[in-house]
């Protein structure tokens, strides 16, 4: 419902603030992203993190190029919603419920008792965007913001769980529990080469160890967070903390950037008062968010390079998944 309600208030000459991911689709994401230009309304996308000072002190880092510039980077979330396809049988509505306006513009479906409300409709295809949509409009902002990316030119889903792979019931109703996914961005001054390679994790999966580049000791990766591979060395991002170089020896001489602190809620009302610029405003966070919900079509199509072309809204390369770039919404009163 984030589209359809943003874009009303839009049309209203409303500033608008909304949750991550922006969108259900990535057609109805730049349709957000066109009616902000068109209004000229201020807009900020809720992944509040971003404003933190450990967020923003990466960025600044990298940006100063304290690991050089980079080679690719790893970004994982821990994040996991399994389902096992649609109960069968109704429940009951409780009198206090508008099943209907509920379900609002996705399918019709019978209403069951504590299976989609009040947090597992994320996992649910429906209404949710599981875990990669959960959390990566978090965790990948960083790389976003660092290294200046736009959109990626091809996404793989490079791994998806066999349980929800081959069984047509869970795969048509749930998002897969965990899955990863190889993403080709356009390089930038900020990146070694012409063309920079970002992967995602969640559901528990992360990069193998060895890449981060540990001194020899048992330390491991943070449940999760983004690896920065750089020319001289790595920077390791948790979630939520302070950037550390890898090998951790190299933190004895890092000084950090000495930044105020910074409320992402307030600095959208200080920006609709005129006092201030929204950071996650829709211009980035539209882009942020359709990569995001490319990660969705992939791994329904797993195993298979999608190419994505940024500027036609399309899948060039399977009809298939282009068709669910954008969907028709259910009518309901």
């Amino acid at each position: 419902m984030h589209a359809s309600v943003s874009i009303a208030a839009m049309k209203k000459n409303k500033h608008v603030y909304c949750e991550k991911p922006l969108a259900h689709e990535i057609a109805e994401a730049r349709a957000m992203g066109n009616w902000a230009k068109k209004s000229g309304v201020i807009t900020q996308m809720g992944n509040q993190i971003q404003s933190s000072i450990e967020y923003r002190s990466a960025v600044v880092l990298l940006q100063n190029g304290v690991i050089g510039k980079i080679k690719e980077v790893h970004a994982w979330s821990g994040a996991s919603f399994p389902g096992n396809g649609r109960p069968d049988g109704a429940d009951p509505i409780p009198r206090n419920l508008d099943w209907d306006k509920w379900v609002g513009v996705a399918p019709e479906r019978p209403y069951k008792g504590g299976i989609y409300h009040p947090f597992n409709w994320r996992g649910w295809q429906d209404f949710g965007t599981g875990p990669i949509g959960d959390f990566m409009c978090h965790i990948m902002d960083s790389p976003f913001k660092a290294l200046e990316l736009t959109a990626p030119t091809s996404v793989i889903a490079t791994g998806v769980p066999d349980r929800w792979a081959n069984d047509e019931a869970i795969r048509s109703e749930n998002w897969p529990e965990w899955a990863t996914y190889e993403y080709v961005f356009p390089g930038t001054k900020w990146t070694t080469e012409k063309a920079i390679k970002v992967y995602w994790y969640d559901g528990g999966k992360k990069p193998p160890r060895k890449i981060a580049g540990f001194e020899k000791d048992e330390r491991q990766l943070p449940g999760s967070g983004s690896l920065f591979i750089g020319e001289t060395g790595n920077l390791l991002l948790p979630h939520v903390g302070g950037p550390q170089l890898v090998p951790y020896s190299k933190n004895k001489g890092l000084q950090r950037p000495k930044l105020k602190g910074r409320s992402h809620y307030h600095s959208f009302v200080d920006a609709c008062l005129g006092k201030d610029v929204t950071t996650s405003n829709f211009g980035f966070a539209v882009p942020l968010t359709e990569t995001t919900l490319l990660g969705n079509v992939a791994n329904r199509f797993h195993g298979k390079k999608l190419e994505w072309d940024q500027e036609k809204m399309t899948i060039s390369n399977n009809s298939e998944a282009n068709s669910l770039v954008k969907r028709i919404p259910r009518n309901f009163a």
